[in-house]
């Protein structure tokens, strides 16, 4: 069996873009059973807000799910100068920050 530190790339990003179904799903579940969302309640908390974006840093932190193999991995360079890639659920921008420096002639937004 494969440490998740000497996973491959496609793998990695495989395993990347699950983790963020499953989250997004459980962000959805929460803010049904509540009167507003998970993302008003982070507005309104700082601390919380704060420790939720250093939670998703720390899940690409290990050289497994480094977003270097994200960078890597897609054929960035396929799309057209100044294309803009949208990150959604970005965070504080860490994963597009990594790809932005190997693809500067990209814009992204978070």
């Amino acid at each position: 069996m494969q440490n998740s530190d000497e996973q491959e790339p496609n793998e990695t990003v495989s395993t990347m873009i699950g983790m963020t179904r499953i989250y997004a799903s459980s962000l959805l579940g929460l803010s049904s059973c509540h009167s507003s969302t998970v993302w008003a309640n982070y507005a309104s908390h700082p601390r919380l807000a704060k420790r939720f974006a250093s939670s998703m840093k720390a899940l690409t932190s290990n050289t497994g799910q480094s977003p270097f193999h994200l960078a890597t991995g897609y054929s960035w360079s396929e799309l057209p100068p100044s294309s803009t890639v949208v990150d959604i659920g970005g965070s504080e921008g860490h994963v597009s920050a990594v790809i932005a420096q190997r693809h500067p002639y990209l814009n992204f937004v978070v």
